[in-house]
């Protein structure tokens, strides 16, 4: 009879794990466009070499060195395509998944809590839509999970030197790979530590190459810091003393919504006192990365909001199922069974709006929105706008370059683009700068508007004609419009 259970749970594992591959490939094969986040990161290896990685990227991006080292290797070896430089995320997302199940196997001890975490992570649709996604957020999963893995064959105590060599290593590398590594490291380091304390001197060679590591990135990014643009796209992920700003956090932890994120926190808080009372290191070691998640965000150092956050959903998905195993676990048959009906009722209030188009939790309408229409759609007017476009040719632009560049770039164009009307940020700035470039700009001339613009787009055409220009609206889109113009005599 064990040996039936064992082939069926075996049978099952491998369905929910090449599901949840091919959910990953399948989207990775629709070669989306890249969006603008991605183009900007993108830029950093179009125009640059593999030493960039080290360096201060372009657009204010921040990427793991390492990571961006790998990507400009898909460069060398596969050429440019959005294929290339999704390659790291994707293989990441399928290493993911078979990794949590290791995980899974680890920290649970019944067959169905295994299970059910195996089956939240494998179809979560955060994690599918990240696996695909030109960004180290999907790598940064693959690397928690690996370092919740490590925690149980780390042994500071007994390591050799050569063990202790591959241990400081891990240390200085892993950060380069992922920044969450900066929080996750240091609270293996305390919990191992407290486990051999008088191993204190084999401890210092793993600080050591950590510490080089984190002052490397510090004096790094320190400059982008106090940028405008990462204040005000990271703001809501620094924690404050707000009621709903936790809130938002919390939403923001589980990744869900409504009735997902109320039976998910609930269960999660449930399984966190479990974990308080057992006081199992490994489960403390889970619960000591969210503190240590959640110091970097109030002091700033790193958000929890949306993507950045995605690291953490194995952790949920761990103090979720908790309470589950810890039933499952139980002698007594009642407890058993209830453990059994909890993980029915939370695996379908879990997937219980997957059939909501607009929900997240619909991995379809999640991976496949408004905005995905919209970036295939620019795309094709991008190509449609280099067909038609001359070298000669000058180019207004009142949208962000370096969607152009890229565009530009991966089909082998050089555009004359007066870069310094990039600021103009309203219809009147439009129409000054469009007169003071008219007598440099040759016969004939593109503007390009952003979304902002695209608002007064009739006080722009009507600033046209009164003032006798000659103009093609060449092609539009919710995000983009191409004027082709004729230069006054």
């Amino acid at each position: 009879m064990k040996k039936t259970i064992n082939i069926i749970y075996f049978i099952i594992v491998c369905f929910i794990v090449i599901f949840g591959i091919f959910l990953r490939a399948s989207f990775y094969k629709t070669g989306m466009p890249l969006w603008v986040d991605e183009i900007a990161l993108a830029l950093s290896v179009l125009k640059h070499n593999f030493l960039f990685s080290f360096g201060l990227l372009e657009v204010a991006q921040k990427c793991p060195p390492i990571l961006l080292l790998m990507t400009f290797l898909n460069k060398y070896l596969f050429g440019i395509s959005v294929y290339s430089l999704r390659l790291v995320p994707f293989i990441s997302g399928i290493l993911s998944v078979i990794a949590f199940w290791w995980v899974s196997k680890i920290y649970f001890k019944n067959k169905i809590s295994q299970l059910s975490a195996l089956l939240l992570f494998a179809l979560c649709a955060p994690l599918i839509y990240y696996s695909q996604e030109f960004k180290q957020y999907s790598t940064d999963v693959f690397i928690c999970i690996l370092l919740m893995i490590s925690y149980k064959y780390i042994d500071i105590l007994n390591a050799n030197k050569k063990q202790l060599f591959l241990y400081s290593l891990s240390a200085l590398l892993l950060p380069l790979i992922s920044f969450p590594s900066l929080f996750i490291i240091p609270a293996i380091c305390i919990m191992k530590f407290t486990e051999c304390k008088s191993a204190f001197k084999k401890f210092i060679p793993v600080i050591s190459g950590y510490i080089v590591s984190a002052i490397y990135l510090i004096i790094l990014y320190n400059e982008l810091r106090g940028r405008e643009i990462q204040i005000e796209l990271w703001q809501e992920g620094f924690i404050g003393f707000s009621v709903n700003k936790i809130a938002l956090i919390i939403t923001n932890f589980f990744g869900f919504t409504d009735i997902n994120t109320i039976i998910g926190t609930l269960f999660a808080f449930a399984g966190i006192v479990i974990i308080l009372r057992e006081k199992q290191k490994q489960w403390l070691y889970l619960l000591l990365i969210i503190a240590f998640a959640t110091i970097a965000s109030y002091l700033k150092i790193y958000p929890l909001y949306e993507r950045t956050i995605l690291y953490l959903i194995p952790i949920a998905i761990m103090l979720m199922i908790k309470p589950v195993d810890f039933l499952l676990s139980a002698e007594n048959k009642i407890k058993k069974l209830f453990g059994v009906f909890l993980s029915i009722i939370f695996i379908a209030a879990f997937f219980c709006s997957y059939t909501k188009v607009h929900n997240p939790l619909n991995i379809y309408s999640y991976c496949y929105n408004k905005n995905c229409e919209l970036r295939i759609e620019e795309e094709q007017i991008y190509k449609k706008f280099l067909e038609k476009y001359k070298p000669d040719e000058n180019i207004i632009t009142f949208i962000s370059i370096f969607d152009m560049d890229y565009y530009g770039i991966i089909n082998g164009y050089k555009y004359n683009i007066y870069e310094k009307f990039i600021p103009a940020r309203t219809t009147a700035e439009a129409f000054e700068e469009n007169i003071k470039a008219q007598n440099d700009l040759s016969d004939y001339y593109w503007v390009v508007l952003d979304k902002i613009l695209i608002k007064n787009k009739d006080d722009f055409e009507n600033y046209l004609r009164e003032n006798n220009i000659k103009y093609e609206l060449f092609a539009e889109s919710g995000e983009l419009k191409i004027y082709y113009i004729e230069k006054t005599k």
